[in-house]
């Protein structure tokens, strides 16, 4: 299975629970990665957080996609890239998790620092 999460809003707002959720389904074979609206200059802010963190993939908003809106754009890319499940705080979609902020499940801590 291959499993993608939103940056902003979605993995920051929640890195404790990710940490533990990208290893979880790593060790179970399956990949993980960040997909987000984005441009590569999130790169940095995901090094920082990269030694915690293992990805296997990050999708970022480049190229000939930079000019479609952020539910056009990340639809698209989980298509284009085989994504069987996502995890945003502002899309919703067949294959995508709703993480809203007012009903966000998980706990927020200093997460948010980067």
């Amino acid at each position: 299975m291959k499993i993608s999460v939103d940056f902003d809003g979605t993995l920051i707002e929640n890195l404790s629970f990710f940490r533990v959720f990208f290893d979880c389904f790593r060790k179970q074979g399956h990949k993980v990665g960040i997909l987000t609206y984005r441009s590569k200059e999130v790169i940095s802010k995901i090094k920082k957080i990269q030694p915690e963190l293992e990805i296997d993939f990050l999708v970022t908003r480049d190229g000939e996609f930079k000019i479609l809106l952020e539910e056009e754009y990340k639809l698209k890319m989980i298509d284009m890239h085989n994504i069987d499940y996502h995890f945003d705080d502002k899309i919703r979609g067949e294959k995508i998790f709703a993480v809203p902020e007012i009903t966000n499940p998980f706990m927020k801590g200093n997460d948010s620092e980067l």
